[in-house]
């Protein structure tokens, strides 16, 4: 019956979308000037964001044609793409940590999108009068089914939520969608955490090297490292003790550190160790670093902080600047920081870019006078 009623929505669907930010028509519209970005208005947002020549701007906050490994950084997953899809790009909106995939399949085109969030929210970027809507499941997560209808197109929608604290949306469109689906599609995205079913998903090169995802402790998680792989417990804000960060290669700065450039940080949580997130630099020139307090890492034109999140469960981004300029030179900042490990907290960066490039440049010269991480490295 509800395989029935999906079908009975799919009729409903009809807006010319190509992504979540690629509409040529929309049915009704709603063009609150609050909302994040609507379809229809991503090529206006972005005309009226470019600064004029010669001068410094806040740049669009979407970072486009970004690696799976730059969500991944962001967001501490991985979209799952769906078997058979083409012209998969990513794209990345750091203030918001908030992450696209659009991708291909069958001939129609999707927009997928995941967010952290503590409870089922709306990260779809769509801002329609809905023309149907049902509450239901996907593989056992709370969703709902949206559709809107114009005279020649149709979409369908889906927002979920997994209870380890994601936000998903897919939708796709085409001018007849009579009798598909989208659940099948969902459902070979979505892979719920401890469904033995499900394909498994390693967080890291542990869960590679063991096969699995949890472990009874830290030494027993250490001897799954192979030789040339590292470990070293640090201290993090927001975590009551010791956490491991672990790295697949080290290298020998100048001051005689195993130093690395990216770190798995695991965790123990509800009695047992698990990986809460992974963090990482670009270039030996800025090797992964902690006080006793924030892990940091940095390029020269990034940079971020980490600490814990108050519930101790997940590596959360404290601040991140991202610096870019483009063909004529003019130079755009963007990111958020956070006094507290709270996502409640987060502030946008300074408007004004000349204050944006002190800060970065401030916040980057005291990440440089940490600590390196030095690792043991396993023989």
């Amino acid at each position: 019956m509800k395989r029935l009623v999906l079908i009975f929505l799919t009729a409903l669907f009809t807006v010319g979308m190509v992504g979540c930010n690629k509409a040529e028509t929309a049915p009704e519209a709603n063009t609150d000037a609050s909302a994040e970005e609507t379809a229809a208005g991503k090529d206006a947002d972005e005309a009226s964001n470019e600064p004029e020549e010669g001068t410094a701007a806040i740049g669009n906050p979407w970072k486009d044609d970004v690696s799976a490994d730059d969500v991944y950084k962001l967001i501490d997953a991985y979209f799952i793409v769906p078997d058979g899809a083409q012209d998969v790009t990513y794209r990345i909106n750091e203030s918001d940590r908030l992450a696209e995939m659009d991708f291909t399949l069958d001939d129609l085109a999707f927009c997928a999108r995941m967010k952290p969030t503590e409870a089922l929210e709306d990260i779809s970027g769509l801002y329609y009068e809905w023309d149907g809507e049902l509450d239901d499941t996907v593989s056992g997560a709370e969703a709902k089914f949206r559709s809107a209808v114009s005279d020649s197109e149709m979409v369908h929608n889906v927002i979920w939520f997994d209870e380890s604290g994601m936000s998903f949306s897919l939708m796709t469109s085409d001018k007849d969608l009579d009798g598909f689906d989208i659940t099948a599609v969902v459902e070979a995205m979505y892979q719920p955490e401890g469904n033995s079913d499900d394909e498994f998903m390693p967080a890291s090169f542990v869960e590679e090297n063991a096969g699995k995802e949890r472990f009874t402790g830290f030494d027993e998680l250490i001897s799954f490292l192979k030789p040339g792989q590292g470990y070293a417990y640090i201290e993090l804000t927001g975590y009551d003790g010791k956490v491991l960060a672990v790295t697949e290669e080290t290298f020998d700065d100048p001051d005689g550190h195993k130093a690395s450039t990216d770190v798995a940080v695991y965790a123990e949580v509800n009695g047992e160790v698990k990986n809460i997130g992974n963090a990482f630099s670009s270039g030996n020139a800025y090797p992964v670093r902690c006080d006793g307090s924030l892990l940091y890492t940095g390029s020269d034109h990034e940079y971020g902080s980490y600490f814990v999140t108050g519930d101790g469960d997940g590596l959360m981004m404290k601040d991140s600047i991202t610096e870019e300029s483009d063909e004529g030179g003019n130079v755009s900042y963007f990111g958020f920081t956070r006094e507290t490990n709270d996502f409640d907290d987060t502030k946008d960066i300074p408007e004004d870019p000349a204050e944006c490039e002190k800060l970065f440049k401030e916040l980057m010269d005291k990440a440089m006078k940490q600590p390196v991480i030095d690792f043991t490295v396993v023989e």
